[in-house]
């Protein structure tokens, strides 16, 4: 079962959120919130952790903040390892993908005004062609940069390793040998978002928005 939980930031719940922080979140984590200067930064890692304890209540798996780790390629993962997950946030948004059986990456980005040009070094000369000839050439450079950032999370080495060194065609691309599948994931119009797993998904990802009222009260 693979599950996509959402929701969006907002100040108003910023207060209780830091509450919740000291109570409820490792002391590492808390002193790396509180480094923060902005508080839609520290809003968002908090309810990305927020995100994933829903996601594992939905899932019947017992979650504690203090499980949660990072490998030596700063990837966050449970030390009980029975759990695969990824967090992605832009903008206003935050998201939290949730598998138990399928290694995965996600990402989300705002549909924003760019230079697409400034990317062109970046891309294959098919993606470039694709990105360049298409009818909305914004969303479909979007789309390209969350389905390749999602498959570089999945990958789970590190974001270092050059977009322009794999090419996704037809929901798919291998990496180190590795193969991964893309599935656009449905939140809002202003966002594009996708989904890199390591197996073809069976079935259609159930995606949630969640409340930001319930998260501070679970």
């Amino acid at each position: 079962m693979m599950i996509v939980l959402y929701t969006f930031l907002d100040q108003e719940f910023q207060n209780p959120l830091t509450q919740k922080l000291s109570s409820n979140f490792p002391k590492e984590f808390v002193n790396r919130i509180n480094r923060y200067k902005r508080w839609q930064d520290s809003q968002a890692s908090i309810i990305g952790r927020l995100l994933l304890a829903k996601g594992c209540e939905l899932l019947k798996i017992d979650f504690k903040q203090h499980q949660v780790t990072l490998d030596k390629y700063e990837k966050p993962f449970l030390e009980s390892n029975e759990l695969n997950f990824n967090i992605s946030h832009s903008s206003s948004i935050v998201v939290c993908a949730i598998s138990k059986t399928i290694e995965l990456g996600i990402d989300v980005e705002l549909i924003k005004e760019i230079e697409i040009a400034d990317f062109h070094g970046q891309m294959t000369s098919n993606e470039w062609e694709t990105v360049h000839n298409s009818e909305n050439p914004k969303q479909a450079f979007f789309d390209y940069w969350t389905e390749k950032e999602a498959v570089l999370k999945a990958h789970g080495k590190g974001l270092n390793t050059p977009l322009k060194s794999f090419e996704i065609r037809n929901g798919k691309t291998i990496l180190e040998g590795k193969s991964f599948y893309l599935s656009k994931i449905p939140l809002h119009s202003e966002y594009s978002c996708h989904l890199a797993t390591t197996s073809k998904l069976a079935g259609t990802t159930e995606v949630q928005a969640v409340a930001m009222n319930k998260l501070i009260t679970a």
